[in-house]
């Protein structure tokens, strides 16, 4: 899925979520994700998670994603917040989430263990989609 974004002032298609870490690498918050007014990313099928009282489960997740960094989230979190999937049934149910906020690709999530416990993180490539759709 391409990922358009403004860098000063110039809208740029990113083609993978590695273009587009490395375009917030090179130009940081320079970097804008291009939003049409019904809050699509580049008029695809993503939608931005509105802040606040409308950011629902959604945009907490990927909050909590985004401050969990490495260390990442622990699966009874993800559990609650995509609609209670458990064991088996959660990848999936994840993968469906990243694919609803604008997150797409094979290696969206890699196992973590936060605090000894089981868990997911975002990859590298898709903690820099994932800051540019929580701005």
């Amino acid at each position: 899925m391409p990922y358009r974004v403004t860098v000063r002032g110039a809208e740029v298609v990113a083609d993978s979520l590695d273009d587009l870490d490395a375009l917030l690498e090179r130009y940081g918050d320079e970097v804008a994700a291009a939003v049409d007014s019904s809050g699509r990313i580049g008029g695809g099928a993503a939608t931005l998670p509105r802040s606040g009282a409308n950011a629902g489960k959604d945009g907490s997740l990927l909050k909590a994603f985004l401050d969990a960094g490495t260390a990442g989230v622990p699966s009874g979190i993800i559990s609650q917040m995509v609609g209670g999937a458990r064991g088996k049934a959660l990848p999936p149910a994840m993968k469906r989430w990243a694919e609803r906020v604008g997150l797409s690709g094979n290696d969206v999530f890699q196992k973590a263990f936060p605090n000894g416990q089981r868990g997911w993180r975002l990859s590298e490539s898709a903690q820099g989609a994932a800051r540019l759709l929580g701005k």
